[in-house]
């Protein structure tokens, strides 16, 4: 069993309660916070999208780690280039802890990789190629 399977266990069985300090948190939601955040690093977006479903993140504590659950939301949603979807969590975000979600480099990559997609977009694949053929910058 995994670590963070025994702190959810732990959590859910009310063994310890809610914990809540100035440094710390330790409760059921934080332990799926835990797990979406492994599963995102592990390229496993489609978990953490699936893990964010099973609680709410008004339950945690700290506007802190309300804003990480949806800076990790709109990080799935980006890597699952669901892009309307990361927009929507990562505004999200940016409402509860603007410099935080601004400053977060993990973000950043995922909205200028979104970015780069919608030009790429607008900018057609043929018109590209022709763009590229003649020296045009595109």
């Amino acid at each position: 069993m995994s670590r963070i399977e025994t702190a959810a266990q732990l959590a859910a069985h009310g063994d310890l309660g809610e914990v809540f300090t100035t440094q710390f948190c330790f409760s059921l939601a934080n332990a799926h916070m835990h797990r979406m955040a492994v599963a995102l690093e592990s390229q496993r977006p489609e978990l953490t999208i699936e893990t964010a479903k099973h609680f709410q993140p008004d339950s945690l504590p700290s506007a802190e780690r309300r804003a990480s659950y949806w800076v990790d939301v709109g990080r799935a949603h980006a890597a699952l280039r669901k892009d309307k979807l990361a927009v929507a969590a990562f505004r999200r975000a940016e409402v509860i802890a603007p410099l935080r979600v601004r400053l977060h480099p993990l973000a950043r990559e995922a909205v200028a990789g979104m970015v780069v997609r919608a030009h790429q977009a607008a900018v057609g694949r043929d018109l590209r190629g022709l763009a590229y053929r003649m020296g045009v910058p595109h």
